[in-house]
């Protein structure tokens, strides 16, 4: 594809640039809607999960309140009680000026990865178990698929001596 933009001296007021596919293709000869479609949708899917992948945050990361850290873990941890509790006492301090917010301590950088390492273990476990559960359905789906095939092999070598058995009595 191609844009005319600005001047140039190919054309009296217009040039033209590359203008960039994406990588988006569709095969030659499949360019139906259903198709286009399923395309666009599969490329949703790789993207939604190549966001859902966990990454360890960069040595230069800012580090995390403490306020926000354990409101975090409150959430994480399903302690929503706890935590109405947690910021209501938090906010009264602050208004109170008991605590100032310049006073609030970061996190220690090692908390916080420790909770990504975490997260990313919960996932990587999660994937396991999914990929457990289809070896199995898989080693499953093999033996029966090789217990049928044995039964047909043997129902044909039946087949073959009664065959040999009847074409010997017609000859004898």
């Amino acid at each position: 594809m191609t844009a005319l933009t600005g001047k140039t001296t190919e054309s009296p007021g217009w040039s033209r640039r590359k203008i960039p596919d994406d990588n988006f293709c569709i095969p030659e000869g499949e360019e139906d809607l259903a198709k286009a479609i399923q395309i666009v949708q599969e490329q949703a899917t790789d993207t939604y999960i190549l966001e859902q992948k966990t990454v360890l945050p960069p040595k230069h990361a800012v580090p995390e309140v403490i306020e926000d850290f354990l409101c975090n873990f409150l959430i994480k941890m399903g302690m929503t009680r706890t935590l109405d509790c947690f910021q209501s006492e938090w906010y009264e301090l602050i208004q109170k000026g008991i605590i100032e917010l310049r006073d609030a301590e970061n996190v220690p950088d090692v908390y916080t990865q420790n909770m990504f390492l975490e997260n990313e273990n919960k996932n990587l476990k999660k994937e396991l178990k999914q990929y457990k559960q289809a070896a199995d359905k898989a080693r499953e789906d093999l033996l029966k698929t090789q217990k049928e095939r044995d039964f047909h092999r043997m129902h044909h070598k039946r087949i073959v001596q009664e065959k040999n058995k009847l074409v010997n009595d017609l000859k004898g």
